[in-house]
């Protein structure tokens, strides 16, 4: 069974866990955060056969809040059902290589230092597309340095790009910074407000354009992420400019942590689904949608 530990920044760890879990085909992947580990659950789902002979992936995040992480992870030597993928935050766990020395577990390590303008062409440049260090730069920040959000606007950018082949620098810039996307911004904020018929009408009308609706199943999940991130911490959402921090705040109050929580593994597992061709990001945003849960007051 496949066990990776992996340390890095949050787009590191995507990126990562991404492609283990594309690779292994059919898989049933559970989503585990270990600032809130139930440890009962988790070793029951571990431990399991599987009932349909399909491989098992539990992705365990924010896996540096775990109590006595050496421990833990001696825990997991004798699994033989499961893989298991585990995610920490480079700052917070300072020296995997010490935690895993004598066990099966694989160490991949973000070699990178946090988020950078260069970072941001290296990932344009992944997508076809040379930008310039000014660019770069307006992304960067932007973004707040989060490569996350940054890979999605390379993603947009290419998807935007196909249409017009000659679109310019600033017509990019326009595109990114939002002023051509004013329904989704509406729909992510009437999800997080699970204002659901309103956020159904939103989606309807955006579905009608030639929007790019992978981006659009990426910006309910970051909003889900970060409203759960809100919970454990407001210095975690510190990065967005101030609108969106309190539109952020206004909402928690909507989504229970451990509502957040699920709802942040199902995005994690449709986000897979969508990576493998087993669901179209059309019917992730509308599943999505759905799980937001309560009906309008």
């Amino acid at each position: 069974m496949t066990k990776v530990f992996i340390s890095g920044t949050n787009h590191f760890i995507e990126a990562e866990s991404a492609k283990i879990i594309s690779s292994l085909k059919d898989a049933d992947t559970e989503t585990y955060f270990g600032d809130e580990l139930d440890k009962n659950e988790f070793y029951s789902f571990i431990n399991s056969v599987s009932l349909f002979g399909n491989p098992k992936i539990a992705f365990i995040r924010n896996a540096q809040n775990i109590k006595n992480p050496a421990e833990f992870i001696k825990t997991l030597e004798s699994c033989t059902e499961t893989h298991i993928i585990i995610g920490a935050d480079k700052d917070g766990l300072k020296d995997p290589a010490k935690l895993l020395k004598g066990t099966s577990f694989t160490l991949i390590r973000d070699k990178e230092e946090k988020g950078s303008p260069k970072q941001v062409i290296r990932i344009f440049k992944e997508k076809g597309m040379d930008i310039s260090m000014f660019n770069a730069q307006q992304i960067f920040d932007m973004t707040g340095g989060d490569m996350v959000m940054a890979e999605n606007e390379a993603e947009k950018f290419a998807v935007y790009r196909l249409s017009d082949e000659n679109v310019s620098a600033a017509e990019l810039m326009e595109f990114a910074s939002g002023e051509k996307q004013e329904p989704v911004y509406k729909l992510v904020e009437a999800f997080s407000g699970r204002r659901t018929s309103e956020a159904f009408r939103i989606y309807s009308t955006i579905q009608k354009t030639d929007a790019n609706l992978r981006s659009v199943f990426f910006a309910l999940s970051k909003r889900i992420i970060n409203l759960y991130f809100s919970h454990i911490s407001e210095s975690l959402i510190n990065e967005y400019q101030d609108f969106v921090k309190r539109n952020i705040s206004e909402h928690r109050r909507y989504w229970p942590r451990k509502e957040a929580a699920a709802m942040v593994g199902k995005a994690s597992e449709l986000d897979a689904d969508i990576k493998t061709g087993r669901k179209l990001p059309e019917n992730a945003v509308n599943e999505l949608i759905t799980l937001s849960g309560i009906r309008d007051s």
